[in-house]
């Protein structure tokens, strides 16, 4: 922003005692016209007490613990100071700006402030600055357009005259709002940006949500009433006293002398409770409100499992004071500990499968993959770490000349922990020791110009390392005039960043724009690169991208221009229903037509902006760029509309809204009483009288599942239309039946106690569909379940190593009893083609009855998985990744289909595919409804209604000649930089059909391929698709 002649050289004029406490700038809005008459005012946040953390978002590092900052840390520190009024800025100044929207500010000590900046018509905008400061500031007012916050209580009803607070991120400053009698909170007249909201209310707990402004959808806050949760703790049936109890994750409560303990101010959902006492131990989830009433509920303390274990090398003598880390699929990563100088080590630990790893400087670190550990077992473990050997060569420049004094760490596994470093010699000659054998990649660099990341097979001689020069690009930001846009972020994405993700990473992808309105990303390799800048305006979200190619050794250079919305014309119109009535609140959303906004040649497109409409339905969006849009409105009580592609220049628009019509029904008990809290597949919206309201979006049969806090679901299917509504009467909620069982070993009398039982779905097939609620059996494996619903007839149990059960209930008034399968463990190795192992591989065990499994091969190539001893199995593996763009594609793996044995476990080895070809798809990113299909040979596209629906299901018409990657061979492709691998192809000629829904209707393109034996071939698609319209 420039800044008047006079005020520049009034600003020189004064000593330099007087800059350091001044600050001077302007204040302009949207258009870049100054604004005169603005408030200025000055905010501080100075720290109140030793340590203090200042308003930060969850991830930050904590400055006193120097742990990550959670983001349970933040709402709960964020509750806490809104309520004590604590770290609120201080306002130190305030000004208004002259006719030429100038201000000045004196007498500033040092320090960190915020500015805010607001218009009489609801403009704000807001900087942050150092005293002494650097340049001139320049604030730009903007207009955000926000649906005020929602506030309901935990039974979905509007709650009026709630205290919200808003503190902006990072500048501490306060905004008190009041919920009104519909619960709404005004967001409006705040600057676009992060803010922390804090409600309170008397009888309710205090509630915490993160806000992005300006927000596109009113955002929906609930406040909880207060539960209380009393618990028994007991060994072996005798009550433990002193023992603590912790909720997730934070201390709560002590048992008394009768192992009672009271939980209170509890939102009503599930927790996790957890005890330590001695050896024993307690994990369980529980749900706090609902149907639970005061009586106490019983928990009984399990024994730990002892691992005792020693770390080694390849010569069997022991690795003193090795670190070890433990780590589960259920529990995570545990934190690490320490050998001792004998390199023993032992952990009490919970019953689980685990998975140890232990490193030491200088050696070779080693893992043990799927050790199985039960409650009150000991068991003994021996992790040997690997043979080093070394890998030997030369790093040359671009032009092949030697290059001394380049540091080459091996920086993949297996290898040794530090990674192995060396420097090469006066003759570009490097010797690496200590490392692993196997595929380990090696990254060299010189200074911050020369790079290499290449990958090898230790031990290796004679190994050539070839540098490239790296290449930056500075990329600069400016408005429809020319002038710089600061404070903007800014960022690289596209290939380049795809084939060198870490690298780039390592530079900063994402950076904002400086005063002069530039960024720069240094260290960048050779190649294609997508740069992306956003920004708000009245309510619309611009972008501008452009594609430009960094060459080795060049310093590139791409100009982002925000051009062709200044004094440009805007959409018109009026949002009306059926009968011509203006719909007064309506919200109007305008984006850049389908496929434009992907576009990457430099114009501005418009990703999102919305706008309301007046009292008589009229409303206008802001200035647009040039180009095609997609329009459409929605407004409470009406459907939304299909979007509508129209120019700039279309005139007045006319947008029609049909009622929303629903299915209505009257909820009560058996004694006919009208139940609250009403549900319908799990989501609130029945009233306090029993009354429902379940919107209606399609012809058809509907099947809704109707229940309620302490009631069964029901099932009841209606034949709906959207252009009326449908009355589906009384609908009456009983108690459903009572299950209850137990759960023994697979030696059929044992119980087993801690198992998770869970009640199910099952589909048609038989296949399980999804655990709707859970359990865990007590000391005696029992297990009980209230209110079940006649849909939930399937149980599953699951004792992690111990094993699993399922069972399909068929007469809920006995007693079942659930046997656990001891799990078969399916292991074995990956393997290359030249028969040499393969580290960190991808190894994936899918089963019948949904048993899925996944895990990484160690630095030999082995790995291990569990399942159940039902049924076939399909093992698969996925190579790593490879290192950089000039590695050979990795090989395709052939499946191994087998059948699980009863007992034991089984070995399969996974090798490549023989003569196999791959075919990598690539697509430029934010591609929503895509779908990909890849066919045998060619074939024309499906044009038949029944063949259009299966299509728009993602599931194409039946054909021999489909090959399939999943259930239906498709793929879905979502937001990003999109890559999708068909591997273990068989040589010949493809047809890949890529489908995409757009404002015109479902649009279809064939692109025929040919696959050579043993070769990945690489297919990029562009958008937006010029094919077949199979379905306006």
């Amino acid at each position: 922003m420039r800044l008047p002649a006079c005020l520049l050289l009034a600003l020189l004029a004064l000593p330099a005692a007087a800059r350091t406490r001044t600050v001077v700038g302007m204040v302009s809005d949207a258009a870049g016209r100054p604004v005169a008459g603005a408030t200025v005012r000055v905010f501080q946040l100075p720290p109140d007490a030793p340590g203090w953390v200042p308003w930060q978002s969850c991830g930050a590092i904590d400055p006193v613990t120097k742990r990550s900052f959670s983001c349970e840390d933040e709402a709960r520190l964020r509750i806490e100071r809104v309520q004590k009024r604590r770290g609120q800025a201080r306002e130190v100044a305030q000004t208004r700006t002259d006719a030429q929207g100038a201000f000045q500010l004196k007498g500033l000590p040092r320090g960190s402030y915020s500015l805010w900046a607001e218009d009489p018509v609801g403009g704000a905008g807001v900087a942050l600055f150092t005293v002494p400061a650097e340049q001139a500031l320049a604030v730009s007012l903007e207009r955000s357009i926000a649906r005020p916050l929602q506030v309901q209580d935990d039974a979905a009803q509007p709650l009026g005259g709630v205290t919200a607070t808003l503190v902006a991120i990072p500048s501490g400053r306060f905004f008190v709002r009041r919920a009104d009698s519909r619960g709404a909170v005004s967001l409006q007249g705040l600057p676009a940006g992060e803010y922390a909201l804090v409600a309170l209310q008397r009888g309710f707990l205090p509630e915490h949500l993160s806000l992005e402004l300006p927000s596109t959808r009113g955002p929906l806050l609930t406040l909880y009433r207060p539960r209380s949760f009393i618990g028994h703790l007991h060994r072996a049936g005798v009550p433990v006293a002193g023992a603590e109890i912790a909720l997730d994750g934070r201390p709560a409560a002590r048992t008394n002398d009768e192992g009672l303990f009271a939980l209170e101010g509890l939102r009503a959902g599930v927790h996790r409770l957890e005890a330590h006492v001695g050896r024993d131990f307690l994990r369980e989830h529980v749900e706090v409100g609902g149907r639970l009433g005061s009586e106490p509920v019983d928990f009984e303390l399990e024994t730990l499992g002892h691992l005792v274990g020693r770390v080694v090398d390849a010569a069997g003598e022991a690795v003193p004071y090795a670190e070890v880390g433990l780590e589960t699929s259920r529990q995570g990563g545990l934190p690490p500990f320490t050998a001792d100088a004998q390199g023993r080590f032992q952990q009490w630990l919970e019953p689980d499968v685990y998975d140890v790893l232990a490193r030491a400087p200088g050696r070779v670190s080693c893992a043990i993959k799927a050790l199985s550990l039960q409650e009150a077992e000991t068991k003994e473990a021996t992790c040997t770490m690997g043979t080093q050997v070394a890998v030997r060569g030369q790093v040359v420049d671009p032009q092949g000349e030697p290059v001394p004094g380049v540091e080459i760490v091996a920086s993949a596994a297996p290898t040794q922990w530090p990674p192995p470093s060396a420097r090469t010699d006066a003759k570009g000659r490097f010797s690496l020791a200590g490392v692993g054998a196997g595929d380990v990649v090696l990254e060299a660099k010189k200074g911050s110009l020369l790079f290499a990341r290449v990958q090898a097979h230790a031990p290796a001689e004679a190994l050539v390392v070839k540098l490239q020069t790296l290449g930056s690009l500075t990329a600069r930001v400016e408005d429809a005039h020319g002038k710089p846009l600061a404070g903007l972020p800014v960022l690289l994405g596209g290939p380049g960043l795809e084939r060198h993700v870490e690298l780039v990473l390592g530079a900063g992808v994402r950076q904002m724009s400086d005063a002069a309105g530039s960024v720069h990303f240094d260290g960048l390799p050779a190649d294609a690169y997508e740069v992306t800048v956003q920004r708000e305006v009245e309510g619309l979200r611009l972008e501008v991208r452009a594609q430009v190619h960094v060459q080795e050794g060049v310093s590139g250079r791409v100009l982002l221009r925000f051009a062709g919305t200044e004094g440009a014309d805007r959409l018109r119109g009026r949002v009306v229903d059926a009968e011509g009535v203006g719909i007064a609140g309506a919200e109007v959303w305008v984006g850049s037509a389908s496929g434009a906004e992907r576009a990457a040649d430099g114009t501005t497109r418009v990703t999102s902006g919305t706008t309301l409409t007046d009292a008589s339905g009229h409303f206008a969006s802001a200035p647009l760029p040039p180009g095609r849009f997609e329009v459409f409105a929605s407004a409470e009580g009406y459907r939304p509309m299909d979007p509508l592609e129209v120019g700039r220049d279309e005139g007045a628009l006319e947008l029609v809204l049909a009622r929303q019509h629903y299915v209505l029904a009257r909820v009560v008990d058996a004694q006919g009483v009208p139940v609250p809290r009403v549900s319908v597949d799990g989501h609130a919206q029945g009233g306090p009288d029993g009354a429902l309201r379940h919107p209606i979006y399609v012809d058809g049969i509907m099947k809704l599942r109707i229940g309620a806090p302490g009631f069964a679901e029901v099932e009841r299917r209606i034949e709906v239309r959207v252009e009326r509504d449908a009355d589906l009467g009384e609908v009456t909620l009983g108690g459903g039946a009572a299950l209850q069982g137990v759960v023994v070993a697979s030696d059929g009398h044992t119980p087993v106690a801690g198992a998770t039982v869970g009640l199910l779905d099952e589909k048609e097939d038989g296949q399980e569909f999804g655990t709707s609620t859970e359990t865990r059996t007590n000391a005696l494996g029992q297990f009980h379940f209230e209110n079940v619903p006649e849909h939930l007839r399937l149980l599953r149990a699951d004792a992690g190593a111990r094993g699993a059960a399922r069972l399909l209930v068929r007469d809920a008034s006995q007693p079942l009893r659930l046997r656990l399968e001891e799990n078969v463990t399916v292991q074995g190795r990956v393997l290359d083609q030249a028969g040499r192992p393969v580290s960190d591989a991808w190894v994936e065990l899918a089963c019948e009855q949904g048993q899925w499994g996944r895990t990484k091969t160690d630095s030999q190539g082995r790995y291990a998985l569990q399942a159940a001893p039902r049924g076939t199995c399909t093992v698969r593996a996925e190579p790593p990744d490879a290192p950089s763009s000039s590695a050979p594609p990795p090989p395709a793996y052939a499946p191994v289909e087998l059948r699980l044995p009863s007992a034991g476990s089984v070995q399969v080895e996974l090798r490549p595919r023989q003569g196999k070809a791959s075919l990598r798809v690539r697509l430029p990113g934010g591609n929503e409804f895509v779908q990909l299909a890849l066919f045998r040979g060619g074939v024309a596209l499906p044009r038949e209604q029944a063949a259009m629906e299966r299509l728009r299901r993602l599931a194409l018409p039946e054909d021999p000649n489909l090959v399939f990657t999943g259930e239906d061979g498709l793929t879905y492709i979502t937001n990003g930089p999109d890559t999708y691998v068909y591997r273990g192809l068989e040589p010949g000629a493809y047809t890949l059909i890529v489908t995409e829904e757009s404002a015109s209707g479902l649009r279809a393109q064939l692109y025929p391929v040919t696959l050579r034996e043993g070769a990945e071939q690489t297919l990029s698609v562009p958008f937006p698709t010029a094919g077949t319209v199979l379905e306006p």
